[in-house]
């Protein structure tokens, strides 16, 4: 088994959430598909839910999105600068075309 990773490009993503899974939780046991199924999905739910802030803080300051202001809301309310529409598409479209380089395609 160890060499079908060793001939593959691996993604140690998932090889570091599985062991930080188990060194939060030295003492817990459990099926392979618990694992994969409910406890590294809680685990990824929390990192994209980091991730996401933090993107969205960046957004923010890009000027982006913006707050817009609701009276019945219970929490901040965003959206799309339609001002900003423009510059938004052509600053997506150039991530994409650098993260689609990066793995090799065009």
């Amino acid at each position: 088994m160890a060499q079908r990773f060793a001939a593959r490009a691996w993604c140690p993503e998932i090889v570091e959430d599985i062991l930080d899974y188990f060194l939060r939780n030295p003492e817990m046991t459990d099926t392979l598909s618990g694992i994969l199924q409910w406890r590294l999905l809680e685990q990824s739910v929390r990192r994209h839910l980091d991730e996401g802030r933090d993107a969205f803080q960046f957004l923010l300051e890009r000027g982006f999105l913006r707050r817009v202001s609701v009276t019945a809301a219970k929490e901040d309310m965003f959206g799309l600068d339609p001002l900003r529409r423009a510059e938004a598409v052509r600053f997506l479209a150039a991530a994409r075309r650098r993260r689609y380089a990066a793995m090799g395609r065009s």
